[in-house]
């Protein structure tokens, strides 16, 4: 198991098949005992008290498998011994809390580690992972990607091209456009195709219950819901024909906040701004290191001139309501006052970064 940032084997533990013969069947697809030999409730499971040596090299060849199957947590290796106590190895489960083979939890509770135990282990461990390359601010998180960032939405020459592709949102934002969706695509009608219209742009109804929306996905363990607006003729179906955002231009139309109206992925690009454990995150999405995904000229800064690079402000400054909207006030002066502390070493940062990958924001698109 992982924690702080090192590998810690657990107790080896030994299963012994002293009530079941000298045969016990083992089934080579996942390895699941045999129920006709066995029956899992009578075995017996002592602590390791074999060959120092033996047990040395099960933990060596153990971490070994943890990182060769790029493991982050924690993970059951098995092994079976033959009558001169030689390891050979037989399985492998990177997730041994889930299924019903797996006895991991069921083994901590003979040991002094209890299940909280474990689970704070892992809880801490993945907050470790998320803070690499992180800093801590007041009381959230900034990744350092973020604040060597000097970027701004280039609308104008773009025409929104990063709008193109459509987002994803929740349930929450879903609902918050469909109340307003009779109004909203009142700002489309220049786009006849849409299935907004049923005869002519003047008479329209709906042709199913969710026109706009192209899938949607639900999360087993959360049950958040996910979805993605449709792309009709190569265009999000809420763009209209000169690249503006319907959803934008309604806001602004009707004294609407729209850093608080439009879907999160829209108002925060590239930022990727949430709360986990009850912490702020400031990162960036994952695109924005994508070299493929080079649809407008603000994504990379080395594709600006050098008038423009020099002239771009910091990505903190450009995106202020955006991230106030987040995060509030106080924090995003927090953030201001640290970048002020911090000027020559944003300024080398920026100077390595010329060629990395850079994501337009959706504030006009």
């Amino acid at each position: 198991m992982r924690h702080n940032d090192k590998l810690i084997p657990l107790p080896l533990k030994v299963i012994q098949f002293k009530n079941f013969g000298d045969d016990p069947t083992i089934y080579t697809d996942d390895f699941k005992w045999d129920e006709k030999y066995i029956d899992s409730r009578q075995l017996v499971v002592k602590q390791f008290d074999g060959n120092p040596t033996i047990r040395d090299n099960i933990v060596r060849d153990s971490i070994k498998l943890f990182y060769n199957f790029e493991c982050q947590d924690f993970a059951r290796v098995d092994w079976k011994c033959d009558v001169d106590g030689i390891p050979k190895f037989i399985d492998f489960n990177e997730s041994p809390m889930y299924g019903t083979d797996a006895s991991f939890l069921w083994c901590l509770e003979q040991q002094d580690m209890s299940r909280q135990d474990l689970f704070k282990a892992i809880i801490d461990n993945f907050l470790q992972q998320i803070n690499y390359g992180m800093v801590s601010i007041g009381d959230f998180w900034v990744r350092k990607d973020v604040l060597a960032l000097h970027w701004n939405c280039d609308y104008i020459s773009c025409g929104g091209g990063c709008c193109s592709d459509g987002c994803y949102f929740e349930r929450f934002e879903k609902d918050r456009i469909e109340t307003n969706l009779s109004s909203i695509v009142e700002y489309l009608r220049e786009r006849p195709e849409l299935p907004f219209w049923k005869e002519s742009p003047e008479q329209w109804e709906f042709h199913d219950p969710e026109p706009w929306i192209s899938w949607k996905y639900s999360e087993p363990e959360t049950c958040n819901e996910w979805f993605h607006t449709k792309t009709i003729n190569g265009r999000c179906i809420f763009q209209t024909l000169d690249g503006r955002c319907a959803l934008h231009v309604y806001c602004l139309d009707n004294g609407v906040p729209w850093e608080n109206f439009k879907f999160s992925t829209c108002t925060t690009w590239p930022l990727h701004i949430e709360m986990i454990q009850d912490q702020w995150y400031i990162t960036l999405h994952q695109e924005f290191y994508d070299e493929e995904w080079d649809v407008c000229s603000c994504i990379r800064s080395s594709s600006l001139s050098l008038e423009k690079q020099s002239q771009l402000p910091h990505i903190v400054e450009s995106m202020k309501d955006p991230i106030i909207s987040r995060i509030g006030v106080e924090r995003y002066e927090c953030l201001l006052d640290y970048l002020r502390c911090n000027t020559q070493y944003l300024q080398e940062s920026k100077e390595k970064q010329d060629t990395q990958t850079s994501l337009p924001s959706s504030v006009e698109g």
